[in-house]
């Protein structure tokens, strides 16, 4: 399973993860992203946080 694909939880809005598109670099370090294509702990909380949120403007208040 590809997480970077899927968001974290169940009650996210939206079928894409904000980081659907993120590619790795071959030969560049990523603290995000683990050479298998997952996404590390603690990265994986904060980008299902971001999903969560949906698709709304940075700095728009709701």
């Amino acid at each position: 399973m590809d997480t970077r694909t899927e968001p974290g939880g169940d009650d996210s809005p939206s079928t894409t993860s904000l980081i659907a598109d993120y590619v790795l670099k071959p030969g560049v370090p990523d603290e995000m992203i683990a050479a298998d294509g997952s996404v590390r702990p603690g990265w994986a909380a904060l980008m299902s946080a971001f999903d969560a949120l949906g698709p709304i403007e940075p700095g728009r208040s709701v």
